[in-house]
């Protein structure tokens, strides 16, 4: 749109105060919607590029922080130029703080996402029969989310528990894992859900 704007403008008779007020709104939205922060357009190419070094899920986690420091910082000037300059400018400080809230959002979108390709993977893994392991050795203290950070699309985790004086208590597996963060919302430690499981037999 802004390209079609300055090119009627640029070939209009006379001065075109319309076209250029339009033109001047299309370019400040897109200049906005390419600040990388998540959901704006901006953080989702930001998001791809980085999701080739990183994968997609850990490079949605480094976005969103980085989202969260610029809505901070975008926050902090807005106030200050409504403060010094206008009051009109608290609308930035507004505008930022919506984001803010809709960035954490994203974190439990990719979460869910993530979490429905490894039950896809693991049906493959059936299908196919064999899959690389990953082996993470952990404390039974650990909160279950932590382990679940672990997880990644290109292996098989199986997760060792040991107390704190590194005896072994027993394994998990990642889909044993997956099905504890779905049922209690990762509120629970690798040793409360171990001993859930085996005290149920």
């Amino acid at each position: 749109v802004a390209i079609i704007l300055l090119v009627v403008n640029r070939f209009s008779i006379g001065e075109n105060h319309i076209v250029q007020l339009f033109l001047t709104a299309n370019m400040v939205i897109g200049a906005f919607n390419l600040i990388p922060i998540l959901p704006l357009d901006g953080g989702r190419i930001v998001r791809g590029i980085m999701g080739h070094y990183f994968g997609i899920r850990k490079a949605t986690y480094i976005i969103i922080r980085l989202g969260y420091c610029i809505c901070i910082l975008f926050f902090v000037i807005g106030t200050y130029a409504a403060l010094v300059y206008n009051i009109e400018y608290i609308f930035i400080s507004f505008l930022f703080v919506y984001i803010f809230f809709s960035t954490r959002g994203e974190k439990e979108k990719i979460d869910l996402i993530f979490a429905k390709n490894l039950v896809l993977r693991k049906k493959s893994l059936f299908n196919e029969g064999i899959m690389d392991v990953k082996h993470i050795v952990a404390m039974e203290s650990i909160n279950i989310k932590n382990i679940f950070d672990e997880f990644t699309l290109e292996q098989y985790c199986i997760i060792t528990i040991t107390d704190a004086e590194g005896k072994v208590i027993g394994n998990l597996s990642e889909s044993e894992v997956i099905d504890a963060v779905i049922e209690h919302d990762s509120n629970i430690t690798l040793g409360e859900f171990y001993n859930l499981i085996h005290l149920s037999f």
